[in-house]
Protein backbone atom coordinates (compact mmCIF):
# COMPACT_ATOMS: atom_id res chain seq x y z
CA UNK A 1 0.00 0.00 0.00
CA UNK A 2 1.41 3.29 -0.81
CA UNK A 3 1.99 5.41 1.98
CA UNK A 4 -0.10 8.17 1.12
CA UNK A 5 -2.66 5.86 1.51
CA UNK A 6 -1.76 5.32 4.99
CA UNK A 7 -4.53 7.66 6.11
CA UNK A 8 -7.33 7.52 3.36
CA UNK A 9 -10.96 7.16 5.68
CA UNK A 10 -9.15 7.95 8.73
CA UNK A 11 -11.83 10.60 8.71
CA UNK A 12 -14.82 7.96 8.15
CA UNK A 13 -13.60 6.18 11.03
CA UNK A 14 -13.01 9.05 13.63
CA UNK A 15 -16.64 9.60 12.98
CA UNK A 16 -18.06 6.17 13.37
CA UNK A 17 -16.30 5.76 16.52
CA UNK A 18 -17.38 8.54 17.67
CA UNK A 19 -20.45 8.67 17.43
CA UNK A 20 -20.87 4.97 18.89
CA UNK A 21 -18.76 6.15 21.91
CA UNK A 22 -21.33 9.06 22.40
CA UNK A 23 -24.36 6.63 22.36
CA UNK A 24 -22.96 4.29 24.31
CA UNK A 25 -24.96 4.22 27.86
CA UNK A 26 -21.78 4.07 29.87
CA UNK A 27 -20.38 6.73 28.27
CA UNK A 28 -23.04 8.52 28.89
CA UNK A 29 -23.66 7.99 32.52
CA UNK A 30 -20.10 8.39 33.69
CA UNK A 31 -19.61 11.76 31.78
CA UNK A 32 -23.24 13.16 33.69
CA UNK A 33 -22.44 11.41 37.00
CA UNK A 34 -18.77 12.88 37.42
CA UNK A 35 -20.02 16.25 35.75
CA UNK A 36 -22.69 16.70 38.43
CA UNK A 37 -20.72 15.25 41.34
CA UNK A 38 -18.06 17.47 40.20
CA UNK A 39 -20.37 20.43 40.39
CA UNK A 40 -21.63 19.85 43.71
CA UNK A 41 -18.58 19.23 45.48
CA UNK A 42 -17.03 22.65 44.37
CA UNK A 43 -20.06 23.94 45.51
CA UNK A 44 -20.27 22.63 48.62
CA UNK A 45 -16.11 23.20 49.31
CA UNK A 46 -16.64 26.64 49.36
CA UNK A 47 -18.39 26.11 53.02
CA UNK A 48 -15.66 23.80 54.34
CA UNK A 49 -12.74 26.24 53.53
CA UNK A 50 -14.54 29.89 54.58
CA UNK A 51 -12.95 31.40 57.17
CA UNK A 52 -14.22 34.07 58.97
CA UNK A 53 -13.74 37.74 58.13
CA UNK A 54 -11.76 40.02 60.26
CA UNK A 55 -12.80 43.69 60.83
CA UNK A 56 -11.75 45.66 57.83
CA UNK A 57 -9.17 48.56 58.84
CA UNK A 58 -9.64 51.92 57.49
CA UNK A 59 -6.38 53.11 55.83
CA UNK A 60 -5.93 56.88 57.41
CA UNK A 61 -3.09 58.05 55.45
CA UNK A 62 -1.75 57.80 52.10
CA UNK A 63 2.08 59.26 51.02
CA UNK A 64 2.13 59.73 47.44
CA UNK A 65 5.17 60.04 45.58
CA UNK A 66 5.38 60.45 41.68
CA UNK A 67 8.35 58.90 39.73
CA UNK A 68 6.75 59.58 36.57
CA UNK A 69 8.33 62.06 34.14
CA UNK A 70 4.67 61.58 32.14
CA UNK A 71 2.68 62.89 35.31
CA UNK A 72 3.65 66.33 36.45
CA UNK A 73 0.72 66.51 38.56
CA UNK A 74 -0.26 64.00 40.81
CA UNK A 75 -3.38 64.69 42.58
CA UNK A 76 -5.73 61.50 43.67
CA UNK A 77 -7.95 63.82 46.04
CA UNK A 78 -10.83 62.82 44.21
CA UNK A 79 -10.94 59.30 45.48
CA UNK A 80 -12.60 60.62 48.87
CA UNK A 81 -15.61 60.40 47.20
CA UNK A 82 -15.64 56.60 45.87
CA UNK A 83 -16.39 55.61 49.28
CA UNK A 84 -17.05 56.80 53.28
CA UNK A 85 -13.86 54.87 54.00
CA UNK A 86 -12.06 57.81 52.86
CA UNK A 87 -14.05 60.26 54.45
CA UNK A 88 -11.13 61.21 56.85
CA UNK A 89 -8.24 59.63 54.74
CA UNK A 90 -5.06 61.97 54.71
CA UNK A 91 -2.99 62.38 51.51
CA UNK A 92 0.44 63.40 51.67
CA UNK A 93 2.16 64.67 48.37
CA UNK A 94 6.06 63.61 48.76
CA UNK A 95 8.33 66.16 46.77
CA UNK A 96 10.82 64.60 44.53
CA UNK A 97 12.71 61.68 46.54
CA UNK A 98 14.27 58.54 46.90
CA UNK A 99 11.96 55.69 47.00
CA UNK A 100 13.62 54.90 50.62
CA UNK A 101 12.73 57.67 51.68
CA UNK A 102 9.25 57.68 51.24
CA UNK A 103 9.29 54.12 52.86
CA UNK A 104 11.11 55.03 55.97
CA UNK A 105 7.92 57.74 56.77
CA UNK A 106 5.50 55.24 55.91
CA UNK A 107 7.23 53.02 59.35
CA UNK A 108 7.84 55.50 61.26
CA UNK A 109 4.15 56.44 60.93
CA UNK A 110 1.62 55.88 63.69
CA UNK A 111 -1.37 55.83 61.82
CA UNK A 112 -2.22 53.07 59.24
CA UNK A 113 -0.69 54.36 56.30
CA UNK A 114 0.20 53.04 52.64
CA UNK A 115 2.56 54.81 50.14
CA UNK A 116 1.67 54.65 46.49
CA UNK A 117 4.34 55.31 44.06
CA UNK A 118 3.48 56.30 40.33
CA UNK A 119 5.85 54.78 37.69
CA UNK A 120 6.62 53.25 34.35
CA UNK A 121 7.52 49.75 34.56
CA UNK A 122 11.02 48.58 32.15
CA UNK A 123 9.38 48.77 29.01
CA UNK A 124 8.09 52.18 28.98
CA UNK A 125 4.82 50.58 27.92
CA UNK A 126 2.17 51.12 30.83
CA UNK A 127 2.11 52.77 34.57
CA UNK A 128 2.55 50.93 37.03
CA UNK A 129 0.83 52.22 40.84
CA UNK A 130 2.70 50.13 43.71
CA UNK A 131 0.88 50.20 46.81
CA UNK A 132 2.84 49.51 49.58
CA UNK A 133 2.55 48.93 53.63
CA UNK A 134 4.51 48.03 56.47
CA UNK A 135 4.42 44.33 57.78
CA UNK A 136 4.30 45.34 61.00
CA UNK A 137 1.18 47.76 60.99
CA UNK A 138 -2.78 46.52 60.89
CA UNK A 139 -2.83 46.86 56.79
CA UNK A 140 -2.49 43.97 55.10
CA UNK A 141 -1.98 42.84 51.49
CA UNK A 142 -5.89 42.61 50.75
CA UNK A 143 -6.32 46.69 52.02
CA UNK A 144 -3.68 47.83 49.56
CA UNK A 145 -5.11 45.92 47.00
CA UNK A 146 -8.04 47.27 47.72
CA UNK A 147 -7.22 51.26 47.65
CA UNK A 148 -4.46 50.30 44.85
CA UNK A 149 -7.56 49.43 42.53
CA UNK A 150 -10.10 52.50 43.31
CA UNK A 151 -6.46 54.65 42.67
CA UNK A 152 -6.81 52.80 39.18
CA UNK A 153 -10.54 54.22 39.14
CA UNK A 154 -9.40 57.54 39.62
CA UNK A 155 -6.74 57.46 37.20
CA UNK A 156 -8.40 58.86 34.72
CA UNK A 157 -8.95 61.95 36.38
CA UNK A 158 -5.14 62.18 36.91
CA UNK A 159 -4.03 62.06 33.66
CA UNK A 160 -6.60 64.72 32.46
CA UNK A 161 -4.86 67.12 35.23
CA UNK A 162 -1.83 66.33 33.14
CA UNK A 163 -3.09 67.25 29.73
CA UNK A 164 -2.26 71.00 29.18
CA UNK A 165 0.73 71.61 26.90
CA UNK A 166 1.47 68.58 25.89
CA UNK A 167 2.74 66.80 22.87
CA UNK A 168 1.41 64.32 21.02
CA UNK A 169 4.04 61.77 22.03
CA UNK A 170 3.58 62.99 25.42
CA UNK A 171 -0.83 62.00 24.68
CA UNK A 172 0.02 58.74 23.61
CA UNK A 173 1.85 58.06 26.41
CA UNK A 174 -1.21 59.08 29.07
CA UNK A 175 -3.07 56.24 27.03
CA UNK A 176 -0.62 53.88 28.36
CA UNK A 177 -2.57 50.87 30.15
CA UNK A 178 -2.39 50.83 33.97
CA UNK A 179 -1.33 48.01 36.36
CA UNK A 180 -1.71 48.03 40.41
CA UNK A 181 0.96 45.98 42.34
CA UNK A 182 0.80 45.60 46.14
CA UNK A 183 3.45 44.43 48.51
CA UNK A 184 5.54 45.13 51.68
CA UNK A 185 7.69 47.76 52.02
CA UNK A 186 11.22 46.47 51.36
CA UNK A 187 10.13 42.90 50.76
CA UNK A 188 7.91 43.90 47.42
CA UNK A 189 10.46 42.85 44.91
CA UNK A 190 11.25 39.85 47.07
CA UNK A 191 7.95 38.52 47.46
CA UNK A 192 7.06 39.20 43.61
CA UNK A 193 10.58 36.74 43.34
CA UNK A 194 9.24 34.38 45.38
CA UNK A 195 5.64 33.97 44.02
CA UNK A 196 6.78 33.40 40.63
CA UNK A 197 9.24 31.17 41.90
CA UNK A 198 6.70 29.22 43.54
CA UNK A 199 4.25 29.80 40.70
CA UNK A 200 6.88 27.99 38.02
CA UNK A 201 7.18 24.79 40.37
CA UNK A 202 3.57 24.47 41.21
CA UNK A 203 2.09 25.05 37.63
CA UNK A 204 4.15 22.39 35.65
CA UNK A 205 3.51 20.13 38.86
CA UNK A 206 -0.14 20.48 38.35
CA UNK A 207 -0.22 20.38 34.66
CA UNK A 208 1.94 17.09 35.17
CA UNK A 209 -0.74 15.51 38.01
CA UNK A 210 -3.74 16.37 35.30
CA UNK A 211 -1.82 15.03 32.40
CA UNK A 212 -0.57 12.01 34.87
CA UNK A 213 -4.01 10.93 35.92
CA UNK A 214 -5.49 11.52 32.42
CA UNK A 215 -3.33 8.96 30.96
CA UNK A 216 -3.57 6.67 33.77
CA UNK A 217 -8.19 6.67 33.97
CA UNK A 218 -8.21 6.70 30.09
CA UNK A 219 -4.68 4.60 28.48
CA UNK A 220 -6.43 1.46 29.70
CA UNK A 221 -9.45 2.52 28.20
CA UNK A 222 -8.36 2.77 24.57
CA UNK A 223 -6.10 -0.20 25.06
CA UNK A 224 -8.76 -2.16 25.51
CA UNK A 225 -10.69 -0.97 23.53
CA UNK A 226 -8.35 -1.82 20.47
CA UNK A 227 -8.23 -5.17 21.87
CA UNK A 228 -11.63 -6.17 21.91
CA UNK A 229 -12.37 -4.56 18.09
CA UNK A 230 -9.65 -7.68 16.90
CA UNK A 231 -12.62 -10.26 17.83
CA UNK A 232 -15.46 -7.89 15.69
CA UNK A 233 -16.69 -8.92 12.56
CA UNK A 234 -17.42 -4.98 12.13
CA UNK A 235 -13.79 -4.55 11.83
CA UNK A 236 -13.61 -7.12 9.42
CA UNK A 237 -15.89 -5.21 6.82
CA UNK A 238 -13.78 -1.79 7.91
CA UNK A 239 -10.50 -3.47 6.64
CA UNK A 240 -11.85 -3.85 3.59
CA UNK A 241 -12.35 -0.32 2.93
CA UNK A 242 -9.58 1.40 4.97
CA UNK A 243 -5.70 0.47 6.12
CA UNK A 244 -4.72 -0.88 9.20
CA UNK A 245 -3.47 2.40 10.12
CA UNK A 246 -6.30 4.42 8.84
CA UNK A 247 -8.35 2.66 11.32
CA UNK A 248 -6.39 2.69 14.15
CA UNK A 249 -6.01 6.12 14.10
CA UNK A 250 -9.34 7.03 13.31
CA UNK A 251 -10.20 5.43 16.49
CA UNK A 252 -7.60 6.54 18.63
CA UNK A 253 -8.14 9.89 17.43
CA UNK A 254 -12.12 10.09 18.63
CA UNK A 255 -11.36 8.06 21.31
CA UNK A 256 -9.30 10.78 22.59
CA UNK A 257 -10.92 13.91 21.52
CA UNK A 258 -13.82 12.03 23.73
CA UNK A 259 -11.83 11.91 26.58
CA UNK A 260 -10.69 15.28 26.44
CA UNK A 261 -13.89 16.80 25.80
CA UNK A 262 -14.77 14.67 28.96
CA UNK A 263 -12.41 16.00 30.78
CA UNK A 264 -12.99 19.61 29.97
CA UNK A 265 -16.36 19.34 30.81
CA UNK A 266 -15.34 17.89 34.43
CA UNK A 267 -12.95 21.15 35.01
CA UNK A 268 -15.61 23.49 33.23
CA UNK A 269 -17.88 21.93 35.89
CA UNK A 270 -15.59 22.92 39.42
CA UNK A 271 -14.98 26.24 38.07
CA UNK A 272 -18.57 26.89 37.57
CA UNK A 273 -19.66 25.23 40.70
CA UNK A 274 -16.95 26.94 43.16
CA UNK A 275 -17.76 30.60 41.73
CA UNK A 276 -21.60 29.64 41.76
CA UNK A 277 -20.82 28.33 45.90
CA UNK A 278 -18.61 30.95 46.43
CA UNK A 279 -21.74 33.77 45.59
CA UNK A 280 -24.42 31.52 47.44
CA UNK A 281 -21.54 31.04 50.67
CA UNK A 282 -21.40 35.29 51.03
CA UNK A 283 -25.37 35.28 51.01
CA UNK A 284 -25.76 33.03 53.02
CA UNK A 285 -22.72 33.33 55.93
CA UNK A 286 -22.17 37.40 54.93
CA UNK A 287 -18.97 37.94 56.16
CA UNK A 288 -17.19 35.03 54.44
CA UNK A 289 -13.66 35.22 53.24
CA UNK A 290 -12.79 32.46 50.50
CA UNK A 291 -8.91 31.34 50.90
CA UNK A 292 -8.61 30.62 47.38
CA UNK A 293 -9.73 33.92 46.13
CA UNK A 294 -7.18 35.70 48.90
CA UNK A 295 -4.26 33.57 47.29
CA UNK A 296 -5.31 34.54 43.70
CA UNK A 297 -5.78 38.34 44.25
CA UNK A 298 -2.36 38.42 46.34
CA UNK A 299 -0.83 36.41 43.30
CA UNK A 300 -1.99 39.78 41.51
CA UNK A 301 -1.18 42.05 43.83
CA UNK A 302 2.15 41.59 43.25
CA UNK A 303 1.92 40.71 39.31
CA UNK A 304 2.86 37.03 39.18
CA UNK A 305 0.32 35.96 37.03
CA UNK A 306 1.24 38.54 34.33
CA UNK A 307 2.52 35.98 32.29
CA UNK A 308 -0.69 34.10 32.08
CA UNK A 309 -1.57 35.43 28.69
CA UNK A 310 -4.58 34.09 26.75
CA UNK A 311 -2.69 33.12 23.89
CA UNK A 312 0.13 31.16 26.21
CA UNK A 313 -2.76 29.53 27.76
CA UNK A 314 -4.01 28.45 24.43
CA UNK A 315 -0.82 27.05 23.13
CA UNK A 316 -0.18 25.52 26.42
CA UNK A 317 -3.66 23.76 26.04
CA UNK A 318 -2.43 22.43 22.70
CA UNK A 319 0.65 21.32 23.69
CA UNK A 320 -1.08 19.38 26.45
CA UNK A 321 -3.38 17.79 24.27
CA UNK A 322 -0.82 16.50 22.00
CA UNK A 323 0.71 15.16 24.68
CA UNK A 324 -1.90 13.51 25.38
CA UNK A 325 -2.83 12.28 22.31
CA UNK A 326 0.96 11.01 21.83
CA UNK A 327 0.64 8.79 24.97
CA UNK A 328 -2.66 7.16 23.86
CA UNK A 329 -1.19 6.28 20.44
CA UNK A 330 1.21 4.12 22.71
CA UNK A 331 -1.88 2.21 24.43
CA UNK A 332 -2.71 2.18 21.20
CA UNK A 333 0.28 0.45 19.99
CA UNK A 334 0.60 -2.10 23.29
CA UNK A 335 -2.90 -2.60 22.97
CA UNK A 336 -2.31 -3.67 19.21
CA UNK A 337 0.39 -6.05 20.26
CA UNK A 338 -2.46 -7.77 23.03
CA UNK A 339 -4.04 -11.19 21.30
CA UNK A 340 -6.60 -11.33 24.33
CA UNK A 341 -7.87 -8.65 26.78
CA UNK A 342 -6.62 -10.07 29.60
CA UNK A 343 -3.20 -9.81 28.40
CA UNK A 344 -3.87 -6.06 29.41
CA UNK A 345 -2.59 -5.88 32.50
CA UNK A 346 0.58 -7.55 31.44
CA UNK A 347 1.57 -4.08 29.19
CA UNK A 348 -0.22 -1.22 32.01
CA UNK A 349 2.96 -1.53 34.23
CA UNK A 350 5.32 -0.52 31.26
CA UNK A 351 2.50 1.80 29.66
CA UNK A 352 2.74 3.89 33.40
CA UNK A 353 6.91 3.29 33.85
CA UNK A 354 6.90 5.66 30.48
CA UNK A 355 4.32 7.51 31.56
CA UNK A 356 6.14 8.51 35.14
CA UNK A 357 9.50 8.98 33.13
CA UNK A 358 7.61 11.85 31.32
CA UNK A 359 6.34 13.21 34.67
CA UNK A 360 9.60 12.28 36.50
CA UNK A 361 12.15 13.95 34.17
CA UNK A 362 9.69 17.69 34.78
CA UNK A 363 9.40 16.59 38.49
CA UNK A 364 13.40 16.29 39.60
CA UNK A 365 14.20 19.03 36.67
CA UNK A 366 12.21 21.76 38.97
CA UNK A 367 13.00 20.36 42.39
CA UNK A 368 16.32 19.89 42.06
CA UNK A 369 16.58 22.82 39.85
CA UNK A 370 18.44 20.62 36.98
CA UNK A 371 18.13 23.02 33.94
CA UNK A 372 19.74 20.65 31.90
CA UNK A 373 17.29 17.91 32.55
CA UNK A 374 14.52 20.29 31.53
CA UNK A 375 16.51 21.92 28.47
CA UNK A 376 16.89 18.35 26.99
CA UNK A 377 14.07 16.72 28.14
CA UNK A 378 11.78 18.82 25.58
CA UNK A 379 12.92 17.35 22.74
CA UNK A 380 12.03 13.82 23.93
CA UNK A 381 8.40 12.76 23.22
CA UNK A 382 8.01 10.63 26.06
CA UNK A 383 8.92 14.01 28.64
CA UNK A 384 8.29 17.33 26.31
CA UNK A 385 4.26 17.16 27.19
CA UNK A 386 5.15 17.55 31.08
CA UNK A 387 7.99 20.37 30.49
CA UNK A 388 6.57 22.50 27.40
CA UNK A 389 3.46 24.10 29.03
CA UNK A 390 5.32 25.39 31.98
CA UNK A 391 7.84 26.62 29.62
CA UNK A 392 4.94 28.47 27.19
CA UNK A 393 3.33 30.03 30.23
CA UNK A 394 6.65 31.45 31.74
CA UNK A 395 8.53 32.54 28.31
CA UNK A 396 11.03 29.79 29.03
CA UNK A 397 13.07 28.87 26.03
CA UNK A 398 13.59 30.73 22.96
CA UNK A 399 10.59 30.83 20.52
CA UNK A 400 12.89 28.14 17.85
CA UNK A 401 13.53 25.68 20.35
CA UNK A 402 9.65 25.27 21.98
CA UNK A 403 8.62 25.03 18.23
CA UNK A 404 11.09 22.35 17.45
CA UNK A 405 10.23 20.39 20.34
CA UNK A 406 6.59 20.64 19.66
CA UNK A 407 7.36 19.12 15.89
CA UNK A 408 9.39 16.31 17.10
CA UNK A 409 6.34 15.48 19.40
CA UNK A 410 4.05 15.65 16.18
CA UNK A 411 6.36 13.66 14.15
CA UNK A 412 6.87 11.01 16.68
CA UNK A 413 3.29 11.08 16.77
CA UNK A 414 2.31 10.27 13.07
CA UNK A 415 5.20 7.96 12.84
CA UNK A 416 3.81 5.77 16.09
CA UNK A 417 0.43 6.07 14.45
CA UNK A 418 1.71 4.14 10.99
CA UNK A 419 3.92 1.77 13.46
CA UNK A 420 0.99 1.17 15.62
CA UNK A 421 -1.56 0.32 12.14
CA UNK A 422 1.11 -1.89 10.84
CA UNK A 423 1.94 -4.03 14.02
CA UNK A 424 -2.35 -4.25 14.35
CA UNK A 425 -2.77 -5.40 10.97
CA UNK A 426 -0.08 -8.44 11.79
CA UNK A 427 -1.34 -9.30 15.26
CA UNK A 428 -4.34 -9.36 13.02
CA UNK A 429 -4.00 -11.09 9.81
CA UNK A 430 -0.60 -13.20 10.85
CA UNK A 431 -0.96 -13.96 14.87
CA UNK A 432 -4.72 -13.89 15.22
CA UNK A 433 -7.49 -16.16 16.10
CA UNK A 434 -8.30 -17.18 12.44
CA UNK A 435 -10.93 -14.74 11.96
CA UNK A 436 -9.45 -13.41 8.41
CA UNK A 437 -8.28 -16.33 7.65
CA UNK A 438 -10.58 -16.69 4.76
CA UNK A 439 -9.88 -12.78 4.36
CA UNK A 440 -6.28 -12.84 3.54
CA UNK A 441 -6.46 -16.05 1.02
CA UNK A 442 -8.40 -13.69 -0.99
CA UNK A 443 -5.89 -11.32 -1.21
Amino acid sequence: MNKDRYFKGVGKVFNFTLKSTIKEKSFFITFIVISVLAFFLAFGSNFLIAKKTTKKVDVEKIYVLNKNDDLRNVNIDVIKTLSKEYKNLEIVYLDDMDIKDAELKVTVDKKNALLTVFEKNKDDDEYVIKVKYFKEGKLKNSDATRVGNDIERVFDYVKYNNMEGITDAQFMSLAMPVVVKSGIIDETEKNIKESSEILKFLFPMCIGFILYFMLIFYGQTICKNIVSEKASKLMEYMLTNVSAVALVSGKILALTFCSIIEFITWIVCIIFGFRFGNNVAKSVIGDFKNPLYEAIDGLKGFGVLDAFSAKRIILATLIVCLGFLFFCVIAGLFGSFIGKPEEISSVVGLFNILIMLGFFSMYFGILLEKNELIEYGKYIPFCSPFILPGNIIFGDGSAWQNILATLILIISTVILMIITGKVYEMRVFLKGSGLFNKFKKKK
